[in-house]
């Protein structure tokens, strides 16, 4: 049975979207509210939550030394923050507190940078990627906000800034430097019916299946190669057990109607290729039983997409209907994905 406290924080998230769509403006007050409430339920989460005790464990293992990796095996910027947190704070509540801080302040200043609104876009990135991310997947998480806040920089025609923060972003999690090679793309021009044929192979691939026997003889070659051993276990539950994924039907539909609908297209072109590019590696490797974790540094474009959807207006200034009820949809149907993970959510009563 899903924790109270989870649906609570749901209601809570849909509520503070719904005042910031009534009262039409992105206020300091609904900003800090929906920051510091999340901070605080990702420091108290509950020990049954997959990974804290993990990490809990990982935190009591850090030395005061800031250059010496103990042989963890993670990533040295994700080390290095939680030494310096231990170092300052010894306390694992404001060890899990300062990764939420740290991701949500970087995703806010995206925000600010791409001109969204703050309020609605940290409810959308919360309502799935925020929650999974700062709960359970720490590393890529952080990876993924660095990288965010370095796109924003490179939208606002920063020459060197960006590419500064996008050397940074790899020393919290490697698999983000597929993202990062992707940048190019940036350049290629885009149009709606490239999208739409972008989708519709994704689509077919990933119901079919078509690409599993490929998929098959690389990871094969793979655990041929010594440097890469560590992948194996990665490579030797290739399968998903579950089938297939209703949250990337639910990424297609809501991309196609935001594609078809959307009056500021040209806005949206940069996060969509990125995004875009997201679907079809999810799609070529479906076989794969972790691709989610690589595919979602480029999916997680989809809460700047949705949040751009939302604030578009009609010729009398309103919001319009379908744009806030897509905005709704993806925000509730995300939080019930999650839910499903973070069934037990807060208080950490059993260290």
């Amino acid at each position: 049975m899903q924790d109270i406290s989870f649906l609570l924080y749901a209601v809570f998230l849909l509520l503070m979207a719904f005042l910031v769509l009534v009262s039409k403006r992105d206020t300091w007050f609904y900003q800090v509210l929906v920051v510091f409430v999340f901070v605080f339920i990702v420091g108290y989460r509950n020990i049954l939550v997959p990974d804290t005790k993990e990490y809990f464990d990982l935190f009591k293992l850090y030395n005061s030394s800031l250059l010496d990796m103990q042989y963890i095996g993670q990533e040295m910027g994700f080390v290095v923050f939680g030494k310096l947190i231990k170092l300052f704070f010894d306390s694992h509540i404001l060890y899990f507190l300062s990764i939420a801080l740290f991701n949500v302040m970087l995703v806010r200043l995206a925000l600010v940078n791409l001109g969204l609104n703050v309020s609605l876009g940290l409810i959308a990135y919360i309502s799935f990627y925020g929650l999974s991310v700062n709960f359970i997947f720490l590393r890529v998480g952080m990876a993924i906000s660095v990288f965010l806040y370095g796109y924003s920089l490179l939208y606002r025609g920063k020459k060197v800034a960006p590419f500064l923060v996008f050397a940074l972003a790899p020393f919290f999690h490697k698999s983000i430097l597929l993202v990062i090679l992707s940048l190019p793309l940036l350049k290629l021009q885009l149009k709606r019916y490239v999208c739409y044929s972008f989708l519709f192979v994704s689509f077919v691939l990933y119901y079919t299946g078509l690409t599993d026997f490929i998929i098959l003889k690389i990871f094969e070659y793979i655990k041929l190669l010594s440097f890469l051993s560590r992948y194996t276990y990665y490579i030797d539950n290739i399968k998903f057990e579950s089938g297939y994924s209703f949250r990337f039907l639910f990424n297609v539909v809501v991309l196609s109607v935001v594609i078809y609908k959307t009056s500021d297209f040209e806005r949206m072109t940069g996060p969509l290729k990125v995004c875009l590019l997201g679907v079809f590696l999810t799609s070529f490797f479906s076989g794969f039983l972790w691709v989610d974790r690589i595919a979602d540094a480029f999916v997680v474009f989809m809460f700047f997409i949705v949040t751009s959807f939302v604030c578009e207006r009609s010729k009398v200034g309103r919001y319009k209907v379908l744009n806030v009820l897509t905005y709704f949809i993806f925000v509730t149907v995300n939080l019930v994905f999650v839910s499903r993970v973070l069934k037990d959510f807060l208080f950490i009563d059993v260290f």
